[in-house]
């Protein structure tokens, strides 16, 4: 599949530095994992997990890669099946961002604690701000999805490798 191809499959373009990144990238494994900051409060702490930067190949490949309604091509995935999304409409075109599979912004705070015997601090914070209505609203569609840079190159920059204690 050519870059030329894929915008033609998902009736969009993709933006310059990710397009740059298609043309170079091989091999969707990365040396190891990596982690990211959002940008914003999320209900599973804060850093993002990524194993794989998807290479052209992968996105010609039968696995789903465009969710239409909010304009997202996948970019990226980890081992436990969270993905990681570029968007290609306005008004963030560029704008990369993370997908929580469990979409834990709709669940009851009861199920925090039901599912999760300590909760990390973070999640904490999380659910004192939904609580007293101090989380950002969010479009419909983009509930569960976290930002996290507003462009491919500054997600790349804010790649950094997990650090394994021994």
């Amino acid at each position: 599949m050519t870059i030329e191809e894929l915008e033609r499959s998902i009736g969009s373009q993709v933006p310059n530095d990710y397009r740059s990144f298609l043309e170079t990238h091989e091999d969707s494994q990365l040396p190891c994992t990596q982690l990211f900051p959002f940008t914003e409060k999320t209900p599973f702490g804060d850093e993002g997990v990524l194993d794989e930067l998807l290479t052209l190949e992968d996105l010609g490949s039968d696995r789903p890669v465009w969710i239409d309604a909010v304009g997202m091509l996948i970019i990226g995935d980890n081992l436990f099946g969270y993905p990681t999304y570029i968007c290609l409409r306005e008004p963030r075109v560029g704008h990369v961002f993370y997908y929580d599979i469990q979409q834990r912004s709709h669940w009851e705070d009861e199920q925090f604690s039901r599912m999760f015997e300590s909760l990390d601090e973070d999640i904490k914070e999380y659910l004192r701000l939904r609580s007293d209505g101090k989380l950002p609203q969010k479009e419909n569609g983009f509930e569960s999805f976290y930002h996290v840079a507003s462009s491919f190159t500054e997600f790349q920059n804010l790649l950094r490798d997990e650090e394994i204690e021994e």
